[in-house]
């Protein structure tokens, strides 16, 4: 293990591990996808964000679909959320600090989505154990070229 990768896992430790917990259920998740487990966990993700979208984001309390499956809430697009930003943004995270993600628009249209703490965590967690099976570990050395613009 590099001094880099010691580093980071310790500053996650003194943090609460957040990051480790949401890495090591990516991990499970991804390596057992027919254990009863991920299906557990799956479920309780769909679960909690259909109850939180359909109880505080104003578009899908208009819809009425508190309590009902996925398959009754509407498929949308990014022009979609695009034009109906506000009425798509959930009235408890108005105050919450949220980070901008956007993307270039570099294969189509530039797009931007708020991210909390924990999708930001959950995004991370997941990049770095995407990475770990191409190979890459947390401190090795890494040279990004971004050619998107070039062409």
């Amino acid at each position: 293990m590099n001094w880099r990768n010691f580093l980071f896992w310790t500053l996650d430790k003194i943090r609460g591990k957040k990051l480790l917990k949401h890495y090591q259920e990516i991990k499970f998740c991804v390596e057992n996808p027919f254990d009863s487990k991920t299906t557990e966990i799956t479920s309780a993700h769909l679960e909690n964000l259909l109850a939180h979208a359909s109880s505080q984001v104003p578009f899908y309390i208009d819809q009425n679909l508190l309590g009902k499956s996925i398959q009754s809430y509407p498929v949308i697009n990014k022009t979609f959320i695009k034009d109906n930003f506000s009425e798509l943004q959930a009235k408890n995270y108005l105050e919450h600090n949220c980070f901008e993600a956007k993307t270039s628009g570099s294969t189509g249209t530039p797009f931007m989505v708020l991210q909390d703490q924990r999708k930001r965590l959950r995004k991370t967690a997941d990049t770095i154990y995407f990475s770990n099976r191409a190979g890459y570990k947390v401190g090795y050395k890494l040279i990004f070229f971004r050619l998107w613009k070039a062409f």
